[in-house]
């Protein structure tokens, strides 16, 4: 969770810099948030993580 904040702007990085270099990066959805609402995205995905790793912990634990 701590590294979440480096993440999104290597996120916005890779989106400014890479994408002429590769086309083929997806480009709706989540990116489409990113580009919005860099505050939101973040919460999305430590959200998303949070729930998977709930879903883990309960297949994990039984």
């Amino acid at each position: 969770m701590a590294m979440t904040p480096i993440i999104v702007e290597l996120g916005i990085w890779s989106d400014n810099h890479l994408r002429d270099f590769n086309p083929t990066i997806v480009n709706e959805g989540g990116i489409e948030l990113l580009r919005r609402d860099k505050a939101e995205f973040t919460r999305v995905v430590e959200q998303q993580y949070r729930e998977k790793l709930a879903t883990t912990m309960n297949i994990i634990n039984g």
